[in-house]
């Protein structure tokens, strides 16, 4: 009786041992054996590890395009502006020589005064028509403004010396503008009414790389707007852009205020477009926060779905599992081995998201003529992202697993 009890004991499932190897092969062997459920179960894991890597692959990649074009810009690009108008002097406080004066500093490409005219009126293209007139930013302008801000002028031109110095009734209309007036081509020099004042369309212009807020706009130039709407406010103060060569804006920013008054250089603030980091890390802040918003919902939903295809699975093998428990798998056991099925799948389906994610982003870049920047630590992260992916969502089907009993598994 005794021996008899003790060969019994000996069967118990509390002496049964599984060792780390065979966990191994066991969870890999039932990978294999149900290829197509594996597969199905990965996909969730290898969408959401390859959206994540290239979500955040592009968020760099396109951060660091925004951060090229703002360093060019701002190492090309000083504004000034008046803080002490005086009247009498020519355009508000630049006088009329004001951009030749900064045209003599070394390093000087081209530069431009310009001001937003405070009184904008409804804007038509035929006359005396109020029913469908619309209101537009109205800009005054110089001749050389448009060069130093790198406007495209589509059709047309821009105003030369001749419609300054004579004060022609000229505008510019921005392509967007030109649109919802009607006007599709200068063929027959078509014009708009500001005010019921005639503006003869010379030219449209398509984009502005500096000032960008002119690509919604109408433009004149500044002798028209000052005996048109008077002098520039102090609401709206004239200011200059200078457009210089590459490195050379800081310097010329210290040099502007000088050469426009050398009696009163208070009179002006120069600031080189290098203030506009703030804006840029902003920009980019934004951008990434974004990207990394869209990515961690994409991981969720992949670890939902792995944890939802593991629940099923865990039904399917239910007389699976109670035949381990009645052979003499104890509940740890059982719960290692789904864990570890779990977090094996989740590793691969990351290896190869994070594979199938660089590939896109390489594709794009490439694509779009972009330099590609993706960090290595995420190209590396992912894969036991994955893996920590299947072990979250593998968790609390693997707790489930191992609390079906014996008897209750093999009745099903």
């Amino acid at each position: 009786m005794s021996s008899a009890r003790s060969n019994r004991k000996n069967y118990l499932p509390e002496n049964s041992r599984l060792s780390v190897i065979d966990l191994v092969f066991e969870s890999v062997a039932a990978i294999l054996q149900r290829p197509l459920r594996s597969i199905m179960t990965m996909v969730g894991t290898f969408l959401g590890i390859g959206t994540f890597v290239v979500l955040i692959g592009m968020s760099q990649t396109v951060s660091a395009q925004i951060s090229k074009q703002f360093n060019i810009l701002d190492a090309t690009q000083v504004n000034v502006t008046e803080v002490a108008p005086s009247t009498n002097k020519g355009i508000y406080g630049f006088t009329v020589d004001s951009d030749k004066d900064i045209d003599k500093l070394n390093g000087v490409l081209s530069c431009g005064i310009w001001w937003q005219v405070q009184e904008t009126a409804p804007v038509t293209a035929l006359p005396g028509v109020d029913g469908s007139s619309a209101i537009y930013n109205l800009y005054a302008i110089d001749g050389s403004l448009l060069k130093a801000s790198g406007a495209v002028i589509s059709q047309g031109t821009g105003f030369n010396q001749f419609d300054i110095s004579t004060h022609q009734h000229v505008i510019i209309l921005s392509s967007a503008v030109a649109t919802n007036l009607g006007i599709n081509d200068l063929v027959n020099a078509p014009a708009v009414f500001i005010g019921g004042l005639p503006f003869t369309v010379i030219g449209i212009l398509s984009s502005d790389q500096r000032l960008p807020a002119l690509e919604v706009s109408m433009m004149i130039p500044t002798t028209t707007a000052m005996d048109t709407f008077g002098l520039p406010s102090s609401q709206y103060p004239p200011q200059m852009l200078i457009h210089t060569k590459l490195g050379a804006a800081d310097l010329i920013a210290r040099q502007t205020p000088v050469a426009l008054s050398p009696t009163h250089p208070g009179y002006f603030t120069a600031i080189s477009a290098l203030s506009s980091n703030s804006l840029k890390n902003q920009v980019v802040g934004n951008l990434n926060t974004l990207f990394y918003i869209l990515a961690a919902i994409a991981i969720i939903i992949g670890a939902v779905g792995i944890a939802n295809t593991t629940l099923v699975a865990i039904l399917e093998r239910t007389s699976e599992i109670g035949l381990r428990r009645a052979l003499g798998a104890r509940k740890y056991h059982i719960a290692s081995h789904f864990l570890l099925e779990s977090i094996l799948m989740g590793l691969l389906a990351g290896l190869m998201g994070s594979s199938c994610g660089i590939l896109i982003v390489i594709l794009v870049g490439l694509a779009k003529n972009w330099t590609v920047v993706i960090d290595p630590y995420v190209t590396l992260i992912a894969p036991f992202a994955g893996a920590l992916i299947g072990m979250l969502a593998g968790l609390y089907p693997s707790i489930k697993a191992s609390s079906i009993e014996p008897a209750e598994a093999l009745r099903r």
